[in-house]
């Protein structure tokens, strides 16, 4: 019977941990992260799961879930649309209310507050753009939008990045032609609203924003992933985040783990989503790959021991800038296990040694959490490496498991071995 593991060394999980300010991390330290960083992002991957045919999907650009769980695309065929799940009905895979209620003329990213039951939705029309709040009654009918609001007019710009700051009620948002990061104060009751200027992007026409819930904001734009630490100080400019290598279109933030998602679209080649750990931005992970140009990307929380990313992506987008053949597809990706830990000492497959001793490395700072044999895991180490030991095992089969960072979305990794301590049955020729 297997005892209680000895551990080296004795660790607090620090998975539901406050997080701390990335404001003391200094350019020295990322500067020495970033050498690493790209070999990590060759990590596996796990793949897109389509889900077959959405009739209507034409060039999807942003993805909200509301507060029932149902989710929602800005398309700029159909309009701020709820998506539909397979068996789809005999009028497609969206229900889109009248035009009258539509609001911009080409919906693209959106943010959802689920407080008040508004979407916020950015108008990339190349005639003018604009700034939309639409209301979805969640109490009375839930699959109606039932009322289009007017926030600002900008007849000379196409509105591209939105992010909607739910401890703050500030809507955020970037247009095509300016590096300026504009804010919407009280964006769920303003009408019409005055926009001021808080930050600014490395360079023009950020593709999507990203909050972190700790006050910073996070910019896709075409060199990589950016960050303002304090949005409204004086000269909040956008930092590069060292190892994000792409043209970068849609972020999403997950809260729960303190995750950065970021999708590609590249001009050629293949696309892919990456990942950020914004506690320490201590490693960047390609996460996802086989995409045809990210268009948007969305936390699907409704499963808490389930999650998954909630993905469109558009080929046409790719090839055309703006697709109006109809190529979008929606994708699911299974939240994965990433940041795994490498076994670098272990038993053999077969050994006669009832003690076994297992030790490990991970590429960032963690928890290592240890399992024999499907018990209930056990921290066994925090840092870099860690050990872990069991003694006095009985014979026969055992399975060690080794996770990282949290027991839902860690990173793991599993061996197998056998004891077998009988005496060896030693036969005479002719006997």
């Amino acid at each position: 019977m297997a005892k209680t593991p000895n551990t080296t060394p004795t660790a607090v999980d620090r998975s539901n941990s406050p997080r701390r300010p990335l404001r003391r991390l200094r350019a020295p330290l990322v500067a020495t992260l970033a050498a690493g960083l790209m070999a990590a992002a060759i990590a596996a991957a796990t793949d897109p799961v389509a889900v077959a045919g959405v009739p209507g999907l034409t060039a999807p650009t942003g993805l909200a879930r509301d507060a029932n769980g149902a989710l929602w695309v800005a398309d700029s065929g159909g309009g701020v649309c709820r998506l539909l799940d397979p068996p789809f009905t005999a009028a497609g895979g969206l229900v889109c209310p009248p035009r009258e209620l539509q609001g911009p003329k080409s919906p693209g990213q959106m943010a959802f507050d689920p407080a008040t039951g508004m979407f916020f939705v950015g108008d990339g029309a190349a005639t003018g753009g604009a700034v939309w709040r639409l209301h979805l009654d969640q109490a009375v009918n839930p699959a109606v939008i039932d009322s289009a609001t007017l926030l600002q007019d900008l007849p000379s710009e196409r509105v591209l990045g939105m992010a909607f700051d739910a401890g703050t009620g500030a809507l955020h948002y970037t247009t095509k032609d300016s590096p300026a990061i504009q804010r919407i104060e009280d964006a769920a009751t303003c009408a019409p609203c005055v926009a001021s200027t808080v930050g600014s992007a490395v360079a023009k026409g950020a593709r999507s924003l990203a909050h972190d819930g700790d006050g910073r904001l996070y910019l896709a734009e075409g060199a990589g992933v950016t960050r303002i630490e304090t949005l409204g100080a004086a000269g909040a400019q956008a930092q590069p985040i060292p190892g994000f290598e792409g043209t970068y279109n849609a972020l999403a933030f997950e809260p729960a783990d303190g995750r950065i998602y970021a999708g590609t679209n590249n001009p050629s080649g293949p696309d892919w989503i990456d990942v950020l750990r914004v506690t320490n931005d201590a490693i960047v992970s390609r996460y996802s790959t086989g995409f045809a140009a990210v268009t948007a990307i969305g936390i699907d929380t409704r499963e808490p021991t389930d999650r998954a990313l909630d993905v469109t992506d558009d080929s046409g987008a790719k090839q055309f800038g703006e697709d109006t053949v109809g190529s979008g597809r929606r994708l699911t990706v299974p939240f994965e296990q990433f940041d795994r830990p490498t076994i670098i000492a272990a038993p053999p497959s077969v050994t006669n040694t009832p003690t076994v001793t297992f030790a490990f490395t991970a590429p960032i700072d963690t928890t290592f959490w240890c399992s024999l044999d499907g018990a209930p895991a056990q921290v066994c180490g925090t840092g870099l490496t860690g050990q872990v030991t069991y003694p006095d095992l009985a014979d026969g089969n055992h399975r060690v498991q080794v996770q990282t960072d949290n027991l839902i979305t860690g990173g793991r990794v599993t061996r197998q071995f056998e004891i077998d301590t009988s005496a060896p049955v030693v036969t005479l020729g002719g006997v």
